[in-house]
């Protein structure tokens, strides 16, 4: 498996400018829409026991 990884890393090329600024464009206008959902492992979908270990309040503590 390192060998596989050692591969990929050597064929990786950085995203060229002109890409890159269209993502960061596109991000800037996307943002806040809340047009996507929210990944799963968020701390609004921990559990009690998640939200209190990483020191959030539990789910009958918030705000709905």
């Amino acid at each position: 498996m390192v060998g596989k990884n050692d591969e990929t890393d050597q064929k990786h090329l950085p995203l060229d400018i002109k890409r890159r600024q269209f993502l960061q464009d596109w991000a800037l206008l996307v943002q806040g829409q809340e047009r996507f959902e929210l990944f799963k492992s968020s701390k609004q979908f921990d559990a009690d026991e998640g939200r209190i270990q990483h020191g959030f309040p539990p789910q009958s503590q918030m705000a709905t």
